[in-house]
């Protein structure tokens, strides 16, 4: 995009300096990215080295399914709660602009109505694919000093503006370690947690870990 204009004779007053604009948008873009993932890819190998471990689970069968039957239900539950109220949120605007304005209500509705289809599928299919991808993967855990790898997912609290706000033992059956995190989004800093069970007869280590955090 950025060479090929000027070797085909292209006017560059004529879309061929937009064009080369764009390629250098999506080089700067890749070069973004690339350094972002290198850095995530250097910590993961590092992880799986076996640097600055903290405990190192693999699980039965059995335990591994059941985290995966509670992490699905805690998992739709903030998911269609969170749904349940943004679709309230817009059912008021889109009452308000109709009141206000009939005629162009109606587009207002139509959008709000395709946005609630997109976030539906967020709220109801992809906890579902997610317990899926689960249920299908290694019952493996490894928390370190600076993140967590849990089913083939990576976690990171020191990367890019990520922070770790707390860690915490929660639930009985199964009794899991849960590790809030703070991470930079497109809307602004989110928190999400990280859920890790805790195989039988490793609660003494599962303590030790949230003393070693603090």
């Amino acid at each position: 995009m950025i060479v090929v204009p000027g070797l085909v004779g292209m006017d560059m007053m004529n879309g061929g300096y937009a064009l080369g604009f764009v390629g250098v948008f999506v080089i700067i873009m890749g070069l973004v990215v690339a350094a972002v993932y290198w850095r995530r890819a250097a910590a993961l190998r590092r992880l799986l080295a076996g640097d600055n471990w903290l405990v190192h689970w693999q699980f039965e069968p059995d335990e591994w399914q059941r985290y995966a039957q509670e992490e699905f239900r805690l998992d739709s539950q903030e998911k269609r709660g969170l749904f349940w109220l943004v679709i309230a949120i817009m059912a008021v605007v889109g009452l308000v602009f109709w009141i206000a304005d009939p005629e162009g209500g109606i587009w207002v509705a139509a959008v709000l109505a395709g946005v609630a289809v997109l976030l539906a599928f967020f709220a109801f299919v992809m906890p579902w694919l997610e317990h899926r991808r689960r249920q299908r993967g290694t019952g493996e855990a490894i928390i370190a000093s600076e993140g967590v790898y849990l089913a083939g997912r990576l976690h990171l609290w020191r990367q890019l503006g990520s922070r770790l706000c707390s860690v915490s033992i929660v639930g009985q059956d199964p009794a899991m370690i849960e590790f809030q995190i703070e991470a930079p989004t497109r809307t602004g800093t989110q928190v999400y947690a990280v859920r890790v069970p805790i195989p039988r007869g490793q609660e003494e280590a599962a303590q030790q870990v949230v003393d070693h955090f603090g």
